[in-house]
């Protein structure tokens, strides 16, 4: 919101009759610089993301398989909506995941 009010600002600055900068754009150079500065943090923050998200989906859990009644390696990319998956103690538990039972092996 904020840098749309300085858009605004920026072209009523261009309106000679009104402007007090004389018809200039003082102030293009800040909002170029912000907006790019803004667009930099956000790109390093979505590469941060993407290898976060694939690091993640090539790791491994357990899937119940309707054939053999076992629970099989699959990595979490394979999972389909309707997997039956066991996650073991201390192991991160995604939040896209329905509990459905939990118990602790003695």
């Amino acid at each position: 919101m904020a840098n749309l009010y300085f858009l605004m600002v920026l072209a009523l600055q261009v309106i000679r009759p009104i402007s007090i900068s004389g018809g200039q754009p003082n102030i293009l150079l800040p909002l170029v610089t912000v907006i790019s500065l803004s667009a930099i943090k956000d790109y390093i923050e979505d590469r941060k993301r993407k290898y976060s998200d694939k690091t993640e989906n090539e790791s491994i859990v357990f899937v119940a398989n309707k054939d053999t009644h076992s629970f099989e390696p699959m990595r979490w990319e394979h999972l389909h909506v309707g997997d039956i998956v066991k996650i073991m103690k201390n192991h991160p538990l995604p939040a896209d995941l329905f509990l459905l039972a939990a118990f602790e092996k003695n």
